[in-house]
């Protein structure tokens, strides 16, 4: 008889390599992707709506509708993409010297840890003015669409106030460049307008995701917040919905590789009809979202 101390056999799973940055990036991942996150993204359909009252895209046809967001990603991901990337990377945490690494002694210390805590300031400090100019070239790439530009600046001042509000001080969440980011954009004559790519990727990497991850996680918001859109409006039922989303996976990994690869010099529109039809929206006769 097999007495209770003795070994059991591990249980499937056991023993797994943890995802790369543990348990509260991981949660951060969720709670950045969730369709509740009270920024505002419910209220924009990101073109969709003048796309079906267009006969761009019609009720019930889900290859269209497939179709559709496919290029809405792409633009998203072209205009986008390179700016989330360029923001989590120039606000990336910097990286800690090991143990080996560390002088001896306990003045050697202290001066290092000193040392250390002045570059970790004055890279934040450039890090800072980085996300500034990305979000300069946010705003000149959306000029030519006010509806975009505008839901834009909205998504993004609420995140950097949810960021500020709900997550600072929690876990692992360092909200120290959030905190000047947040400053510059109440200044009189404000440095940050706060564009949603650049504050998405700042936001993430306070909390410690890497820029790949926060570039992925915006083009899949992108992509559900244009189904979420796509059920209120009765394109398709939200079972039809998840096909959708799920067959875009493909082309959202290889989208968010090719923006991650584009320096934000070269970030622009990839797809004229997306414009258009967001720049159409306020001409709509009836509407059910702001863009």
């Amino acid at each position: 008889m097999v007495g209770p101390s003795a070994a059991r056999p591990a249980l499937d799973g056991a023993g797994a390599v943890p995802p790369a940055g543990g348990s509260p990036q991981l949660f951060l991942m969720f709670q950045m992707v969730d369709n509740l996150l009270p920024i505002g993204g419910f209220s924009h359909s990101q073109g969709l709506e003048s796309a079906l009252q267009s006969g761009t895209v019609r009720k019930g046809d889900e290859a269209g509708l497939a179709s559709f967001l496919k290029m809405l990603v792409q633009n998203v991901a072209y205009q986008s993409g390179p700016l989330v990337h360029g923001a989590a990377q120039a606000l990336a945490r910097p990286h800690r010297v090991s143990a080996s690494g560390r002088g001896g002694g306990m003045q050697g210390r202290g001066a290092e840890e000193g040392g250390q805590a002045r570059a970790s300031v004055e890279g934040r400090t450039v890090g800072v003015a980085r996300a500034v100019e990305l979000d300069n070239v946010a705003h000149v790439l959306l000029a030519g669409v006010p509806t975009a530009r505008n839901a834009s600046l909205a998504m993004g001042r609420n995140l950097l106030r949810l960021a500020r509000e709900s997550f600072a001080g929690e876990g692992d969440f360092h909200a120290d460049a959030l905190k000047e980011l947040s400053e510059a954009s109440r200044s009189r004559t404000p440095a940050l307008r706060g564009h949603f790519s650049v504050v998405f990727g700042a936001v993430c990497a306070a909390g410690g995701l890497g820029a790949h991850e926060a570039l992925q996680m915006f083009l899949f918001s992108a992509a559900r917040d244009a189904l979420s859109a796509a059920t209120r409006l009765n394109v398709v039922g939200p079972l039809a919905a998840q096909r959708v989303l799920r067959g875009l996976s493909a082309d959202l990994e290889a989208l968010s590789a090719e923006a991650a690869a584009l320096p934000a010099c070269a970030a622009g529109a990839a797809s004229p009809l997306a414009g258009l039809l967001q720049a159409s929206h306020p001409q709509l006769c009836s509407r059910l979202f702001q863009s």
